[in-house]
């Protein structure tokens, strides 16, 4: 339905609160409460009040619309943009490539949503499970989304950890259960200033073993501010 205002009279005391009130009235109205009828209805949504989204490449791939701003990452299949992650250097958490992002946050409380889908796998690990009813028994390593400040560290978003699990062995033919497509679709809030998220790769050194890794193949990453 139309939205309807306060309307103010002469001698009337209109302070900041007032107006900020109101244009927080519009903003919801126009982002989340508006319907077709409320367009067909009167004629004040002309072409010169819409905006076109602005579009970036390469650092940083990403939109900028009035109401939000999309953030991209695509990296393709194939040995050379694999991720890998060894026990050595990756015992700790660790960033993915191309599953990161900088963004500006323009107030308080400000939903977030990420995207993601990953190809996840073990290889050449110290200790092969076999087969039988032991399927996913023995983690490699765990993925999880993490946000933060720059300069002052990341904190795991809350039921976001994967499990990433050893590929199994029956006889001389590897099985390749422990292979994995990862997705994430998950919304937080984040407050205002610049914020770094990303998904980071925990692995667990006493399993893999020196030569073992966890490789992370075709992903995409999309993560959407949503703008008042």
């Amino acid at each position: 339905m139309p939205l309807s205002l306060t309307t103010y009279a002469d001698a009337d005391t209109v302070d900041a609160s007032d107006i900020r009130s109101k244009l927080d009235d519009i903003e919801d109205f126009v982002n989340e409460e508006i319907v077709v009828g409320d367009l067909k209805a009167t004629t004040w949504v002309q072409s010169t009040h819409i905006f076109k989204p602005e579009f970036y490449g390469s650092p940083a791939p990403r939109t900028h619309a009035v109401s939000g701003h999309t953030h991209y990452r695509n990296t393709p299949h194939g040995t050379a943009d694999q991720a890998h992650f060894h026990p050595g250097i990756s015992s700790s958490t660790t960033a993915i490539h191309g599953a990161c992002a900088t963004l500006k946050i323009p107030r308080d409380n400000t939903k977030v949503s990420i995207l993601a889908s990953m190809w996840v796998f073990e290889a050449g690990g110290a200790i092969l499970v076999t087969g039988g009813n032991n399927w996913e028994t023995t983690r490699a390593g765990t993925i999880t989304v993490r946000t933060g400040a720059p300069g002052q560290g990341f904190t795991a978003v809350s039921s976001t950890e994967r499990d990433v699990w050893f590929n199994t062995i029956s006889g001389s033919a590897p099985s390749l259960v422990g292979r994995k497509q990862i997705t994430y679709a998950v919304t937080f809030e984040l407050d205002e200033g610049i914020r770094e998220v990303g998904l980071f790769m925990r692995t667990f050194l006493q399993v893999l073993g020196v030569g073992g890794r966890v490789a992370v193949d075709v992903r995409s990453f999309i993560v959407d501010i949503h703008d008042k």
